[in-house]
């Protein structure tokens, strides 16, 4: 498919306390033929200096998918981060 898209991102981040971070970011991609949009929500606690705890929810959206299909996909993930 050959069109102009237009492509927009937000990112945001926020310390609220020493060793918990909240991170955001929203990804847009719009064209004729569909509009798709991208959300992730990012909780990294801390724990000790070299060790994290990570906790990441993801959700993808499009606008038009073929019948029978959820048009929204989320995904929800935890990990330990490790640092050397």
């Amino acid at each position: 498919v050959e069109e102009v898209i237009f492509r927009g991102n937000l990112k945001g981040v926020w310390a609220t306390f020493d060793n918990l971070t909240i991170s955001s970011e929203l990804t847009l991609v719009a064209g004729e033929s569909n509009i798709r949009t991208d959300s992730e929500l990012i909780l990294t606690n801390h724990i000790t200096d070299s060790i994290a705890l990570k906790v990441n929810l993801s959700r993808q959206y499009h606008d038009k998918v073929p019948a029978g299909l959820s048009k929204a996909d989320s995904v929800t993930s935890f990990s330990l981060q490790f640092r050397f």
